[in-house]
């Protein structure tokens, strides 16, 4: 016995659908004369419509050529012809709307963005200048977002400047602001670092980057935080039987493990955790040593091209006693590098063990060799001091002298035949 829904008669459903479909295609012909007539009396209403509109569309036109933002984007067009709908005016822009720029100062005047002073070439245009590659160590690619900065930081052949600071510079500056106001601090330190290249910033504009630099690099680097597009840092996840020591050597960082405890804000190195996820800080770094300031500077990158080197912080330095302090190009002396040292001057043969207080070169030590020409100075380093007072002074037995603090930083940082000490006038 078959079930009702199996059986072949046809439901009432299929026979109403068969009647409304007849009477449906009866109806057909009526409609479509109805469309053509409704069709017909649109498009004759348009063809009316044109001819009362077309002079509000040629005054709309005259407007827009007259207004010299448009005139700068757009090629010259018969005033008398209307405006294509498709071509809108733009909204003009004051200076108002830029971001703050670092301010360069030269004797009385000050340099500020492009789009900002007065007879520049106009920020909206771009450059042929290529994407360059950040020049970080280990760097794999430049971060997002450079490429088009710097092509907007790039002078326009015909542009001038007042001011001793090349146009390059301030472009790179302004570039550099803007890149901070968008949440871009990589490309921001990369156009900062181009621009302190620049040997037409005075001594006192130099200092200004240099402290906005190591205002981000309190960020980018010495801070907890990963930045996805920074080359110098990364994030690590714990593993079993890891410790700092181990994470640093495992992945080939060059810098010592207790940078690794300084960035992390760890107050015991020994209770890591599996899992755990720390940042890495990637080296090598190097140490730029400029007599005449009384400075040091770190920057990191490769150790063959000092032209790549991104900087990082600077340090106040003492030197030798009567210019002794050497100049030249150094490594860091393979097993040199101690904490808590004793020392044996030279000159009297008298020995401070460590833990003395009274022990001059303080609590690390950085032994450095010279390469080349430079390979004859040795028995140099970079070194502590009991006597603050020397930094800034020509009180050493030719050594490098850092503040305590200073020094155990640069420690840190710097890498065993790896990292370069260049000492210069």
């Amino acid at each position: 016995m078959s079930l009702p829904s199996q059986s072949p008669r046809p439901s009432k459903m299929g026979r109403t659908y068969v009647r409304n479909h007849r009477r449906t295609m009866g109806r057909r012909p009526l409609a479509a004369l109805v469309i053509v007539v409704v069709v017909g009396g649109v498009v004759a209403a348009y063809a009316l419509g044109i001819g009362r509109h077309e002079p509000a569309n040629a005054n709309a036109a005259e407007a827009m050529l007259n207004d010299p933002f448009t005139q700068e984007l757009t090629p010259a067009r018969d005033p008398t012809r209307p405006a294509s709908p498709q071509v809108q005016s733009q909204p003009e822009r004051t200076a108002s709307d830029a971001p703050p720029p670092l301010e360069i100062r030269q004797g009385r005047q000050t340099a500020t963005p492009l789009n900002a002073t007065e007879g520049g070439p106009s920020a909206t245009r771009e450059s042929s200048l290529p994407v360059v590659r950040t020049p970080a160590a280990d760097a794999g690619s430049a971060p997002a977002g450079l490429g088009d900065a710097l092509r907007e930081a790039e002078p326009l052949p015909g542009g001038g400047s007042t001011t001793p600071v090349t146009d390059t510079a301030r472009n790179l500056l302004a570039a550099a602001e803007r890149s901070l106001t968008e949440n871009k601090p990589v490309v921001a330190r990369e156009l900062l670092n181009r621009a302190l290249r620049d040997s037409t910033l005075s001594a006192a504009d130099s200092a200004a980057v240099r402290d906005r630099l190591a205002r981000l690099n309190d960020d980018l680097v010495f801070s907890p935080k990963v930045h996805a597009d920074d080359p110098l840092s990364a994030t690590y996840a714990v593993q079993g039987g890891d410790s700092l020591e181990r994470i640093a050597r495992r992945n080939d960082l060059a810098v010592d493990w207790r940078l690794l405890q300084r960035v992390n804000r760890l107050a015991n190195p020994n209770r890591i955790q599996e899992g755990q996820s720390l940042k890495l800080v990637r080296g090598p770094f190097h140490a730029v040593v400029s007599k005449s300031a009384y400075r040091l500077d770190l920057y990191a990158g490769p150790p063959a091209d000092e032209s790549a080197w991104v900087y990082i912080r600077s340090f106040s330095v003492g030197l030798g006693e009567g210019d002794s302090t050497p100049t030249g190009r150094f490594v860091v002396k393979r097993g040199s590098k101690l904490i808590n040292p004793y020392w044996v001057n030279p000159r009297t043969g008298q020995r401070f063990d460590k833990d003395d207080p009274l022990n001059p070169i303080g609590e690390r030590w950085i032994g450095i060799e010279g390469l080349g020409d430079d390979a004859v100075k040795t028995g140099y380093g970079l070194h502590g001091t009991i006597e603050p007072h020397s930094i800034g002074r020509q009180m050493s037995m030719g050594c490098v002298r850092l503040l305590a603090d200073d020094v155990e930083l640069v420690y840190e940082m710097l890498a065993e035949g790896v990292s370069r000490v260049t000492i210069r006038d």
